[in-house]
Formats: structure tokens, sequence, C-alpha cells
């Protein structure tokens, strides 16, 4: 079941991002769009854990960049986004928020220095009583070292000082990246007196994960856990009971009061759990079982946040779950004790903490609201991201189920191109009102985790009726045809007045019999 649920999760994952009319001419940090990402650690296997951290990269090695303003989030940024400065700049010095990750970081304490050192933030070390560092078991027998771990705690460590500057640190090392050894860092974390425990990683669920329930159990303690960056599929432990599990958003500078926007980021995790049963706090009634996600946080790495790992080449620009889960720790550190006494309810029960994400998706599924962000709880983005006392509060009501949009039906038959290099879809209307919108359709190169515009188009289906919409291929998108023959496509029919998926779809585009050899 775990590999199917990777293969699944790799074919639909990264597929729609909806953009609001807002975002449009929003400011994403300067470097965006002249570098490429890659995972940090490599996918798990059944019964072990990767970190869901991303990097930015050119010729496939991380990116040096130099402590300069714009290359990445930083902590003004950060806290301005979510509403958090004025409580950062006081609150926080009774709380100790625990990073769970695998292997050991030798220079964590260093590297952390570096970083709190360039935006101003208070000294946090062993010797002033701020960090601490210990093994799975609360000792010093530390792990041995892995690289890609390491560079993932870095981020981990920079995200929770850049959110709460004043909280202490406290990181605990497992000696393996498997399920168990994580699992009883975690819970060692909440013996040693933890009141927020952060986890950024996970792996596909397994049967037995419910056993692993028991070490994530801390009422009164807020635990959270990254979704993934694989776009709409569920991990583990995001999927326990006992968790706040923490999806995604591309977050980007604009014009409107608040100064900054969210959409849903194509690679956040959602989806239902396949072993664990729903909490009494969560209301969708669409999944039978545990939803995946409960609120979100900026993880897109085109819109990515700084952080220093010597061991990678010092400053580098970093996205993932695994950034927004520190900052959702951090952000209810803040809080204080009530968003961590029961469980993951704070979310469901506190509204106009979290401003609601109503755009964006991370692709087609069969339950639009698991897959595609809307009005009130949504798969990508949960009921919302961290929005503290400085912005306005959001309306309260927010963690309803949003609305059933009216739907268009994209066919999902097998497809032939064109020689011309034109793709026709055949879109229906159901009887009562018109269909009108956009088409959006994407792919994703073989070997890699971007997924490419294939193209778009407006469309408008009278009511009870059905009509073929043609979209012209772009030339990269042809040339890939051209050479594996046939290609996963996702399709999404946007609504334009309200810019909500109504419509999702996959299949198989074959090139034309011309170009086959």
């Amino acid at each position: 079941m775990g590999a199917l649920t990777r293969v699944c999760a790799a074919v639909l994952g990264g597929v729609l991002l909806l953009t609001l009319a807002a975002a449009a001419s929003a400011r994403a940090p300067r470097p965006a769009l002249d570098r490429s990402y890659k995972q940090v650690c490599k996918q798990a296997k059944p019964g072990f854990m990767h970190c869901n951290a991303e990097v930015a990269v050119r010729s496939g090695k991380p990116v040096a960049f130099k402590a300069a303003p714009g290359f990445g989030y930083g902590p003004a940024d950060l806290q301005k986004a979510y509403g958090m400065t004025s409580a950062a700049s006081t609150k926080g010095g009774d709380q100790t928020i625990a990073i769970i990750d695998a292997f050991d970081a030798p220079r964590a304490e260093a590297d952390l220095a570096v970083y709190r050192a360039k935006y101003g933030l208070p000294p946090c070390t062993s010797a002033n009583g701020c960090f601490r560092k210990v093994d799975q078991n609360g000792g010093t027998s530390f792990p041995p070292t892995e690289r890609s771990w390491a560079q993932e705690i870095a981020l981990d460590l920079d995200m929770a000082s850049a959110m709460c500057p004043h909280c202490k640190l406290m990181l605990v090392e497992a000696s393996s990246a498997s399920a168990a050894s994580l699992a009883t860092a975690a819970n060692t974390a909440a013996a040693l007196g933890a009141t927020q425990i952060s986890n950024s990683y996970g792996g596909p669920e397994f049967p037995s994960e419910t056993y692993f329930e028991q070490y994530y159990n801390h009422r009164g303690v807020a635990v959270v856990a990254s979704s993934g960056d694989s776009g709409f599929g569920v991990e583990y432990p995001a999927a326990s009971a006992y968790v706040t599990a923490v999806g995604g958003t591309s977050l980007v500078r604009d014009s409107s009061p608040r100064g900054w926007s969210e959409t849903a980021w194509a690679g956040a995790g959602s989806g239902c759990s396949a072993y664990i049963a729903k909490p009494a706090w969560q209301a969708d009634s669409g999944c039978p079982t545990r939803a995946v996600s409960d609120v979100s946080a900026v993880a897109d790495p085109g819109t990515g946040v700084a952080a220093f790992d010597s061991g990678s080449g010092g400053w580098g620009v970093y996205g993932g779950t695994s950034a927004a889960a520190p900052i959702v720790a951090a952000a209810y550190a803040l809080t204080g004790s009530a968003a961590g006494a029961n469980y993951s309810a704070f979310a469901y029960q506190n509204p106009g903490a979290f401003r609601d994400v109503v755009s964006g998706g991370n692709g087609p599924c069969s339950l639009i609201y698991l897959c595609t962000a809307g009005i009130g709880f949504d798969g990508p983005t949960g009921v919302g991201t961290p929005n503290g006392g400085d912005t306005t509060p959001a309306p309260a009501g927010n963690t309803a189920v949003k609305p059933a949009l009216p739907s268009v039906k994209i066919s999902r038959n097998s497809l032939r191109v064109t020689r011309s290099g034109a793709l026709r879809l055949r879109l229906s209307c159901p009887t009562g009102a018109a269909c009108s919108g956009k088409l959006v359709l994407r792919t994703r190169a073989h070997g890699s985790r971007v997924t490419l515009s294939i193209g778009k188009r407006g469309f408008y289906v009278p009511a009870g009726k059905s009509r073929t919409v043609t979209v012209r291929l772009t030339k990269r998108v042809r040339a890939m045809l051209d050479r594996h023959r046939k290609l996963q496509v996702s399709a999404a029919a946007a609504s334009l007045d309200t810019e909500h998926s109504a419509a999702a779809a996959t299949f198989v585009v074959r090139a034309a019999k011309a170009t086959r050899s």
C-alpha cells in the first residue's frame, strides 16, 4: 500500500495553481525566476520518513546566496505576513519549541547563531539556556551526520526563530529516519517539557501507523507535522489524530491592506487518511476518515524563505511544508497554551485566529475540496494560515465546508494531439445554469517534480449541452510528446467569477501519428 500511495502522489502531485487577480501584480523574492528547486531528502521507503524541505538549485547543486534582503523571506517578512510582529517582540519566553529530525547536525547551534545575528534576533545558545540538543532518548549520544537532514534541521531552527525569537529551542535528533526512531524522539520532546513539537517529515501511510499514535498523543502540547511536498496524497504523521497537519501556500506581497496574499501551493499534501479515524472536531462530510490538512503557511519554494546551513554553502532559499510546520509551531507558541489544549481542535474552534485561503490547488481528486482551496476548510490549506493580532481578524465561520460550485465535466479518455499541435477536449455542463470559465492544462516533465503549463483556454457551455474546446500546446510540450509519445495531463476548469476549481480530471495525451516512430 505504501508503494501505491507514493506512485499516486507522484502522478497527481503539483497539479494546479490558480492565482487570484490581486496576486497577478505581486512580487515574489527577486531570484525566483532564475532558479529551480529540488527535494532536500530522497523519498522514503515504507516504514521510514523523508524530510519535506526543498531548496533552490542551479545545475543540480544548492545555490549559495549572499545574505542580502530580497533573496528569501526573513523574520520581519514572516511576522508581518501573519500579523505576529507585536507578539513576536514580547511573547514566547516561557515556551519551548522542539524540533524533531533524524541524524546529527554538528553545526546546528553555530549555524543558528549566524541566522539570528543576521536578522538581529537575540542569541539562542546552550550557554544562555535558550538552545538544547539531545538524542532521541534525551541524552547526548548523538547519531551520525547525514547531510540532507542537517539541512532540514537548519531550516527548522531558523523558521522557529523567525516567528518566535524569544522561544527556547530544543533539537531532538532521532538515530535514524525510521518511523519508530522519529516517533520516539517526538515522545522524548514531550517528556522533556516541550510546549510545541515540530515534525518536518513524513512518509507514505502504512497499516501499522496506528501503533505510533501513542507517541504523538500529548494533550496540552501543540504537535504539528508537515503534510508533504508531492501534491495530493496523505503522509504520516500528518495523518495522526493527535497532530496539527500543516499544508502549504504561496505567499506574495501585494497592494492589499494586509500587504500580502496567499494561494494554495501545488506541492502541499492533502487528502483522506487510509487508516486514521476522523477526529471529533473535523466536520467535513466528504472524507469519512481523518482529513489532511488542518492549517497552512508558506511552503512554495518559489516564494521561499531564507535559511543558513554551512554544510550546503551557507545562505539559501528554501520551501516545502518543512518550512511551514515550524512557522505554525512558533505561531502557536506566541498564542500560548490554548493552541495545544486539545490536539488540532484549536484550528477549528478559533476561526478568527486564521486567514482563509480561497484559491489554488494541489491536484485533481474526486472530492474537489480536498485538493482545491476555497471558502472554508479545504485539504491543501486547512482552515487557513495564522492570523495574529496585528491584522484584521478573519470573519468567523471560515471552517464551514464550502458550497458546491456549478461544475463542468471533463473527458477522461485517452486523447491524441493533432498534427498541428492542438488538443481537443469535450466539456459537458449539467442542466440548470450555463458553465463558463477557463480550462487549465498542466503536465510534469519526465523525472522531474516540476509541473509545466500545457495551455489555457476560456470556455462557455450552455446548460445541458456539450462542447469541444481546443487548446494549443506549447512548443516545449509538443517536443516532449515527440520524445516520449505520451504524457499524463491534469486538467482543471476554473470558474472565472469565483476563481475556484469547478472540475478536474487526469488523462493520457498521445502524440500525433505523424510524430511517432
